[in-house]
């Protein structure tokens, strides 16, 4: 209903703001789970209880547009975390078997399909599951670009790289490892570069 629509309302009023998407803090601030309007100002001048990377709102957004922000909306976000968790699971299983083999594939799947956080992970509204599947897919366009050297897959990780550091900014670190071995590589055999 209208609480529903005001609280994502002002949630994104405060993340454009203030760069935060915390909820206030303060029985005073709120009238029947919304945060009552005319206690706007006030919540503004108050310090920030909570510093997030835009990526999971801007996710989060995106499920709230698609498929509404009424009643449903958790169970909107649950569903689409749940697809993105086997999205990496698949993900998983892909690299493992370019780098490891078909065997070693089948039993990372395994391992990663009965890792019970990951199942708890996509029922919250947190960052894992989201994150997850973008670091999984940093390292699976660093095999693709370490083994084909094309400049699509280089600016595939770029891409990649940018999304998952919107979401956590240590995903930043991530092509680093490619470029250590590109730079091993370059020195062990100058010919391959």
């Amino acid at each position: 209903g209208r609480a529903e629509v005001m609280d994502v309302a002002t949630g994104a009023r405060r993340l454009i703001e203030t760069g935060t998407y915390a909820f206030p803090v303060g029985k005073a601030l709120w009238s029947d789970d919304a945060v009552r309007e005319d206690a706007w100002a006030a919540y503004l001048g108050m310090p920030s209880n909570a510093w997030a990377m835009p990526g999971y709102s801007g996710f989060l957004a995106v499920v709230y547009r698609l498929f509404g922000a009424g009643p449903g909306r958790f169970a909107a976000v649950r569903v689409v975390q749940a697809v993105l968790g086997v999205a990496t699971v698949l993900l998983v299983f892909v690299i493992a078997d370019a780098v490891l083999g078909r065997r070693a594939a089948w039993a990372a799947l395994a391992f990663n399909a009965l890792y019970p956080p990951a199942y708890w992970a996509a029922t919250y509204l947190l960052t894992e599951t989201l994150f997850t599947l973008l670091l999984v897919g940093q390292v699976a366009l660093m095999v693709w670009a370490a083994r084909s050297r094309r400049w699509v897959a280089y600016a595939l990780l770029g891409l990649a790289t940018a999304a998952a550091v919107y979401v956590r900014p240590v995903a930043a670190l991530v092509p680093a490892l490619l470029l250590g071995y590109e730079t091993h590589r370059g020195l062990r055999d100058p010919a391959s570069r």
